[in-house]
């Protein structure tokens, strides 16, 4: 087993083998869309906090975040943004990629967002 950061999610994006330049497996990436370990997005989604909309915005921010899930031996994987909020968006969930893709390395994913 192997141990990763604390982590809030509903929604993987991929996943895909990370190998070295001999083909041999290295790590493990899984991309999904991460809520900064914050539980309080539970309360937030309760359906009637979404029913009284009062101006404020109810949805906390989330960020694509990246699995890396060694397979050398190391009990401990790493979580970091994958993509930068700032600049890509913050409140981002319900990712999605080209089918084509899955299980394999990709550069685009789609996904809502909210302000």
């Amino acid at each position: 087993s192997v141990e990763v950061p604390l982590y809030v999610t509903f929604h993987f994006i991929n996943a895909y083998e990370e190998r070295d330049e001999d083909g041999r497996v290295t790590a493990v990436i899984a991309d999904c869309c991460e809520h900064y370990a914050n539980t309080d997005i539970l309360e937030k989604l309760r359906l009637n906090n979404l029913r009284s909309f009062n101006g404020e915005d109810v949805l906390p921010d989330a960020r694509v975040g990246r699995f890396r899930i060694p397979f050398d031996g190391s009990p401990y994987g790493t979580l970091e943004a994958a993509l930068d909020p700032n600049e890509h968006g913050r409140g981002m969930d319900m990712c999605s990629i080209n089918p084509n893709y899955l299980g394999k390395k990709y550069r685009y994913a789609y996904a809502c967002g909210a302000h």
